[in-house]
Formats: C-alpha cells, structure tokens, sequence
C-alpha cells in the first residue's frame, strides 16, 4: 500500500482501526508494548460485536506500530502516519506510550469518539503531535465542533450513522462541518 501511495501526498496511512487487548483492563505496560512494538498475540474474538471477548487459544506475531513506520519509510513513502490510541483507539491518555518514532517527524495520533479528558489532548498536543479524530458520531460531549477547533484538533465524520438517535439522517449529511484541519498545528511537510 506505501508503495502505491506513497507519491501521493494526499493519503494519510493509519496504521489500525481500534487495537484491542482481550479486555480494556489489559492495556498493561506489556500490552502497550506489543502495540507500540509488536510481538506474540492471542486472538480474542467478540462475535458480531456482542457480549465479551473469547479467547480463541490461537497465538500469533503481530506488527507494532513501529515496523508499520519502519516498513511505510523504507518504501520512500512521505505521507502522514498516523498511530492508534489502545482500547478502540479510544484511551487518549495512553495515546502518547504506544507513539513510534518517525524520521520524518510526520506523525499525527488518532482518537475515536472525542473520549478522555481535555488533558489527555493537551498532553498529546503539547508533543507536538497533531490529532485528528478519525471516528464519532457526535462531539456534544466534547463541547461540539468549536471545542475541536478551539483546541486544535481535526476530525472526520466516520459515517453519515446516528444509530437511530434521530431518523432523518439528511440532518448529517446537510449540516457540515464533516471534517477541520488545524492550521495551528500544521504538518511539517
């Protein structure tokens, strides 16, 4: 895929969608370095999304974010990477142990859902890595879209679903903004 895009300065790669251990409590040091650096894992499934994880007792080696940057920059590529938080990309306050190192210094950190608190975004922020909240169905809880702008964080709508909350949906896809980019704190690219 790097290989493909990678002259395309307009495709970001993001590296998984919603790493998840075999429950939230399991996001230990250990589990935040197989996110960060690979290793053996178990596979837990949860069927068709419902009820808690099993565990299937098949182990196998998983990436980490790490070779995902090693591999992406050692095609050439120079587009933006962007790394998961753990727990369905939705602990922003463990966003900052499982960030890889780029050489490129082109890294920007996802969220899902604009959760944690604003502290866990300052601390991200202040890293100088950009965010950009790559899934939600609404931001109220977070103060709306003026709160992401005012703090400089993007978002993009993930999908035009309020899960039956309100029937029309029209109201979605009429209404912008579906996605803000913060000049504040721009790619060095």
């Amino acid at each position: 895929i790097a290989m493909t895009f990678k002259n395309n300065p307009a495709v970001l790669f993001e590296l998984f969608n919603e790493p998840f251990a075999d429950d939230a409590s399991k996001w230990d040091s250990g589990r935040l370095g197989l996110l960060l650096n690979g290793g053996t894992f178990t596979f837990w499934d949860q069927v068709s999304g419902q009820g808690n994880p099993v565990n299937t007792g098949v182990s196998f080696q998983v990436a980490g974010h790490q070779q995902l940057v090693t591999a992406i920059r050692n095609t050439g590529a120079t587009n933006v990477i962007l790394y998961s938080c753990p727990v369905w990309d939705s602990a922003a306050s463990q966003s900052l142990p499982v960030r890889p190192t780029d050489p490129l210094n082109q890294l920007g950190a996802t969220v899902h859902y604009a959760t944690g608190s604003n502290a866990d975004y300052s601390k991200i922020l202040n890293a100088n890595i950009p965010i950009l909240i790559t899934e939600y169905y609404t931001l109220a809880s977070k103060g709306g879209y003026s709160w992401a702008r005012s703090s400089h964080i993007g978002y993009v709508m993930w999908g035009a679903n309020n899960w039956s909350s309100n029937p029309d949906l029209s109201l979605l896809i009429k209404n912008p903004p579906w996605s803000f980019n913060s000049q504040s704190v721009a790619w060095t690219q």
